[in-house]
């Protein structure tokens, strides 16, 4: 008799639901890096515009220029804003994720655990119903029978 964990399609479920939770997370890790790279270069862009409204206003600057700009440095600072916006969301998302898949880890290690017992019991039984067997046939050789040898 083989063992058998009857939790065993549980268990598998299990594993499954965590793979996907960690490629969720992977998933989700990448997009917040991409949204960081991409909030990085839009204040790059706004040091760079403020440096040459510096660089221009010590040679002199029209005040056309100089409301294009302003103009300028206006939307950008929206970007960022809603760039941090976006940071956030996904952040949040990210952080969800990690808790379920805490949570998912968990049950399987529970599972693990379990279906490790189960094993431990059933190979004590196991070598249990061996002994006895081995008992028999030697308290049967003692005490005057015979086996048959096969050979």
């Amino acid at each position: 008799m083989a063992f058998k964990f009857k939790f065993e399609a549980i268990l598998n479920l299990k594993v499954r639901m965590e793979d996907m939770k960690k490629a969720e997370l992977r998933r989700i890790s990448k997009e917040l890096e991409d949204e960081k790279e991409k909030l990085k270069n839009l204040m790059q862009e706004r040091e760079v515009l403020y440096e040459k409204v510096r660089e221009k206003s010590s040679r002199g600057i029209t005040k056309q220029e100089l409301i294009t700009f302003n103009n300028y440095v206006s939307v950008l600072k929206r970007k960022i804003t809603n760039q941090k916006s976006v940071i956030f969301e996904i952040s949040t998302r990210l952080d969800k994720v990690r808790q379920e898949l805490v949570k998912v880890s968990q049950e399987k290690k529970m599972f693990e655990i379990l279906k490790e017992k189960k094993y431990d019991e059933y190979m004590k039984e196991y070598y249990k119903k061996e002994q006895e067997v081995v008992d028999n046939l030697i308290s049967f050789r003692f005490s005057g029978g015979e086996i048959d040898d096969p050979s």
